[in-house]
């Protein structure tokens, strides 16, 4: 074979397989387990083909110069090129062992080798081909809005009060008061001084899906089961999107966490749902996720990128732009303190040494800073749009980060979704309301649950919807309940008063949050459970635990 032909044999295999391969990722999306979290739009029906195209002329190159080096090879170069094509279908769902998709393509190639176009190839079906799945993706997803905004039933009274969920992912609590009281949050603690700051708020577990997952329907992991190991929500809980849709809202969500807060987890109800960049996008294809492991190796860590905070206030106020006339429920996450965090820690080639604990805490809160700034700038696009004035606004995290023992305070499990302490699970909760509606409601001292967002929500908009409460703003329960299933992990928590109980397999803990606000002390066997907590675990007593613990 001439190089030119090996060339154009690489790209066409490249084309080729790389549509294949997005068809694949396309389809499990709808199986959450599947390349659990490395989801990605239908936009990867065209940009899996383009990038395997790309990838597949630079090995054409690379073929062909073995070519002219041992010209013997060049009758094997079909039997090639068919055997990486069809490896890289094989291998994109990761259902396959490494060595199985191996002997499987081999057998396919052997088959498909003989088969591939040995003439000319025209460029042009192909050309006109990736161009109409261009149109297709961008018409579909538009076309797919604006059927869902027309069969939105009138707004109730034709005016409504809007909402708007934020959520600060990995924000732990104390992290937020020390800044908030050194006054380098104004923004938020503005927001919190003219609301309700809930001083003892709790998520549900430590790490994202579950936790957001509860924000938006009400209910404890177990209930909606959008948790370790399958994923899925249950399909007959309705969520916040899904409620306010109901009523004449037009619904957005806006994410820059790509592995967790996808449309595929969280979707439904949204009208529309932007999260995915197009590094997002490319790091989803086979090939694209090899050049990302050996990039992380050389300091360029995907945890460490993302799309910033600005980028989705710019979504939000396009949204807002887009249906001015509705009032609007709008869900929006910024990972800008995770990602600064993991920028710190991981972006930096492998034979450098790790960074001191101290160098990742100092990233970590001066993005807790930066992300106040874009929140005033949050704040002043509601402004100008004449919207503030009739918004109720929920600020939270969904879990909080351990720093390692190196941090007074925290335990030896670093990161989030390894434990249950209060550096993981404590987080910050403000309420906001237009004049009015938060009168009489008084922050409390109890610990009480994110979970009771919805219920909030709907409370101060006067509406009697599906989310079990209480409230945020009525007496609070006398126990809430945490759980972390994670890679094989089952913790489970019960919070009382100023009491924290955490069981870990075999081993009981239990803590005075008061005396020992940290969690160090371990008083198990040493004072009596308090009767609350016993209460709350005893089978059949209704818990958020189904009865054990």
């Amino acid at each position: 074979m001439s190089r030119s032909a090996i060339l154009r044999l690489a790209v066409w295999m490249g084309l080729v397989s790389g549509f294949l391969e997005g068809v694949v990722l396309t389809a499990t999306r709808s199986f959450p387990a599947i390349l659990a979290s490395f989801k990605g739009s239908i936009h990867l029906l065209w940009i899996a083909p383009l990038t395997e195209g790309i990838i597949f002329a630079g090995v054409g190159c690379l073929l062909a110069m073995a070519v002219r080096r041992w010209p013997s090879f060049g009758p094997r170069v079909p039997a090639v090129v068919s055997f990486l094509g069809v490896f890289e279908v094989l291998s994109t769902p990761k259902i396959l062992h490494p060595a199985a998709a191996i002997v499987l393509a081999l057998g396919l190639a052997s088959t498909l080798a003989s088969r591939l176009p040995a003439g000319r190839i025209r460029w042009a079906p192909y050309a006109a081909g990736l161009a109409m799945l261009v149109a297709g993706c961008y018409g579909w997803l538009w076309v797919s809005e604006k059927h869902m905004a027309a069969a939105l039933p009138e707004a109730r009274g034709g005016v409504s009060t809007n909402v708007l969920a934020v959520v600060l992912d990995t924000v732990r609590y104390d992290r937020f008061r020390n800044m908030a009281a050194s006054g380098r949050l104004p923004n938020l603690k503005r927001l919190g001084d003219e609301g309700i700051i809930l001083q003892n708020a709790w998520s549900v577990t430590s790490w994202s899906l579950p936790s957001q997952a509860s924000i938006l329907t009400g209910v404890s992991p177990e209930v909606h089961q959008t948790d370790w190991p399958g994923f899925a929500m249950n399909p007959k809980l309705p969520t916040l999107a899904e409620y306010f849709a109901s009523q004449g809202y037009v619904t957005g969500a806006f994410s820059s966490n790509a592995s967790w807060v996808t449309p595929e987890y969280l979707g439904r109800g949204f009208l529309r749902f932007q999260v995915y960049s197009w590094e997002d996008h490319l790091r989803r294809t086979t090939s694209g996720s090899r050049l990302a492991r050996i990039s992380w190796e050389f300091g360029l860590h995907f945890a460490g990128r993302g799309r910033p905070a600005a980028a989705l206030t710019a979504d939000f106020a396009s949204f807002l732009d887009d249906y001015p006339d509705r009032p609007f429920f709008a869900y929006l996450c910024y990972m800008d303190v995770n990602r600064r965090m993991h920028a710190a820690f991981l972006n930096k080639p492998f034979w450098y040494p790790d960074p001191p604990t101290t160098t990742v805490v100092q990233a970590y809160d001066e993005a807790l800073g930066g992300i106040d700034a874009e929140f005033g700038t949050l704040l002043n696009v509601l402004r100008r749009k004449s919207k503030l004035d009739n918004t109720i606004i929920a600020v939270t995290s969904d879990h909080g980060e351990s720093f390692g023992p190196d941090l007074r305070g925290d335990h030896e499990l670093w990161g989030h979704g390894t434990s249950l302490y209060p550096e993981q699970t404590r987080v910050p909760l403000i309420l906001w309301a237009p004049a009015g509606k938060l009168r009489g409601a008084l922050p409390t001292a109890d610990p009480v649950s994110i979970q009771a967002i919805p219920a909030t929500l709907l409370g101060l908009l006067g509406m009697k919807g599906p989310f079990p409460g209480p409230s945020l703003i009525e007496p609070p329960p006398n126990a809430i309940m945490m759980n972390l299933l994670y890679g094989g992990v089952d913790h489970r928590s019960v919070l009382s008063g100023h009491w924290q109980s955490i069981r870990t397999g075999l081993n009981q803990e239990l803590f005075d949050l008061v005396s020992d606000p940290t969690a160090q002390t371990n008083l198990s066997g040493q004072v009596a459970v308090p009767e609350s907590i016993q209460r709350a675990v005893k089978p059949g007593a209704g818990s958020a635990v189904s009865g054990e613990y």
